[in-house]
């Protein structure tokens, strides 16, 4: 499972919820749709003055990044993705990465 990133995605507020950041990644040209909470994001980069979308896009490497290696770690491919605390927190994370090598 190699998820990706989607060229032509635009990140946006979630349909269901105002709470959460919506945006898609690939996997063998199948469009899965992944979610963070802003609290998750609040949580792993700080407190901003930015709006949900804008504090996405300034920080779009890292959970592109993480959400990648979370998709890789479930057991068997999935069409939605909701990132949480854990992601982030996860041996061998992209956002845990520097904090492994201390």
């Amino acid at each position: 499972m190699a998820l990706e990133k989607h060229s032509d995605q635009q990140a946006r507020i979630s349909d269901a919820d105002p709470n959460i950041v919506a945006f898609e990644m690939i996997e063998d040209g199948k469009v899965i749709h992944v979610e963070i909470p802003v609290d998750v994001m609040h949580a792993e980069f700080g407190a901003t003055r930015l709006g949900p979308v804008e504090f996405f896009e300034s920080h779009r490497d890292v959970i592109e990044g993480t959400a990648k290696q979370t998709y890789e770690r479930l057991s068997e491919p999935a069409e939605h993705l909701r990132m949480t605390f854990e992601d982030f927190s996860a041996p061998g994370s992209r956002a845990n990465a520097s904090d492994e090598l201390n």
